[in-house]
């Protein structure tokens, strides 16, 4: 499906059910599995994967699933969130220990090494982010430690909406599928900081810095004008000091301005209701200022103008729409 770091390159849905050492195989490039009998594993999965997040339906019989430090430095993952439909599982972290119920959801950091048992198959649904993706819906750039989520009206809510977008995955760049991301973005956002509750984190980590600069960026993304001077000083920071937090968190300022108002531009040029906006237009909502400058980024991340795009939305992966996750 993907490999090191191009995890995030969006792929259209699709489903596979693999037995022993093929399906032991499959998941390699993302974790170990391990089992009392090879021959007897089956896995069955329905995956979709977008430039921020990845949905996926598992059905496993019984296995120890491990995640690596060398697996977790290839993926870029921020966080995983396990809803566990059916069976029983344990997940073990720095140390550690939780056990999943059916209906249980738990945020599993994708900064460190973990691993989940399920000494019975199970049905999950598993949505995994990219490192800062919720930044922009007003979550820090911090990635909350092995925990449960509390049961209440909101996270019984999330469970809903995402196990029925799940059952009928949206294409990649389409409008459904932007918007499928950007809801769900919200909604995984705000389970998050119900989970950390009163916690308080320290305001002045690496992780507090970045998480500020890449919501400020996301939020300011279509002002044209927008640069890294500016941003510094919105966060009390000097440039320098901002390249290096930014740094740390794995991208720039010109890529996360790139990476916005391609979204932005593409959602404009591929939704029938701002059919009626001219290439200028475009080009001046999404935050590039001007046609050229936005058909310079096309060109550059896509190999087609924006004019291109629109009159014929690309569904196959690996084609426009939001190819630039091959170059993060």
């Amino acid at each position: 499906m993907a490999s090191d770091t191009h995890f995030f390159t969006p792929r259209l849905p699709a489903r596979a059910e693999l037995s022993g050492r093929r399906a032991i195989e499959f998941f390699a490039w993302h974790s170990t599995i391990r089992v009392d009998d090879v021959e007897r594993f089956h896995a069955e999965i329905d995956v979709v994967v977008y430039d921020a997040m990845a949905i996926t339906w598992l059905r496993q019989s019984e296995a120890l699933v491990a995640r690596s430090a060398e697996q977790v430095a290839s993926l870029l993952v921020g966080t995983s969130y396990l809803f566990l439909r059916s069976g029983r599982m344990v997940v073990r972290q720095r140390g550690r220990e939780i056990v999943l119920e059916a209906g249980d959801v738990a945020l599993v950091s994708g900064l460190d090494p973990y691993e989940f048992e399920n000494a019975e198959p199970v049905v999950l649904l598993i949505i995994v982010t990219r490192r800062g993706a919720l930044a922009p819906v007003g979550v820090p750039g911090l990635e909350p430690d092995l925990r449960v989520v509390r049961p209440g009206v909101f996270r019984d809510a999330v469970v809903a909406f995402v196990s029925t977008i799940a059952r009928e995955f949206s294409r990649p760049g389409s409008v459904e599928g932007v918007m499928t991301q950007r809801i769900v973005s919200q909604m995984l956002g705000a389970m998050v900081l119900g989970s950390i509750g009163d916690e308080q984190p320290d305001e002045n980590s690496a992780a507090m810095r970045s998480g500020r600069a890449l919501q400020y960026i996301g939020v300011n993304a279509k002002r044209a004008d927008l640069t890294g001077a500016h941003i510094a000083a919105a966060q009390g920071i000097s440039t320098r000091q901002l390249q290096r937090v930014l740094a740390d968190a794995g991208t720039t300022v010109a890529r996360e301005l790139r990476d916005h108002r391609l979204r932005e531009a593409v959602a404009l040029l591929t939704s029938p209701e701002w059919r009626s906006l001219s290439l200028d237009e475009v080009g001046a909502a999404s935050g590039f200022g001007t046609q050229a400058r936005m058909r310079r980024a096309f060109q550059a991340a896509f190999g087609r103008p924006p004019g291109a795009v629109r009159a014929d939305p690309p569904t196959e992966p690996g084609t426009a729409l939001t190819r630039f996750a091959d170059s993060r």
